[in-house]
């Protein structure tokens, strides 16, 4: 049975919240495992494993993510228009 975009969009949901409960973890404790992460995500260890090869890749991609944000965060803040409203400080 194929996904819908429905179901695709609930994937990628879980899928942050995983990522987004790595990073907390982290942010804690400096470790995860993948039960606490599933737990605090609202998941099961399962759903972890679905969406994640092992602890690595799931490291992997939160590290992804942020740096997918702070790109964007540098782009915004460096745009040509912000510099010449704000000067060269």
């Amino acid at each position: 049975m194929p996904q819908t975009s429905t179901d695709i969009g609930k994937l990628e949901r879980t899928r942050l919240k995983l990522l987004d409960a790595v990073r907390n973890e982290i942010a804690e404790s400096g470790r995860f495992t993948a039960e606490r992460v599933a737990s605090r995500a609202g998941s099961s260890t399962p759903t972890f494993y679905n969406h994640f090869a092992n602890k690595d890749a799931a490291l992997t991609a939160a590290y992804e993510l942020l740096m997918g944000d702070l790109v964007q965060t540098v782009a915004q803040k460096c745009r040509i228009e912000v510099l010449l409203d704000k000067g060269l400080r």
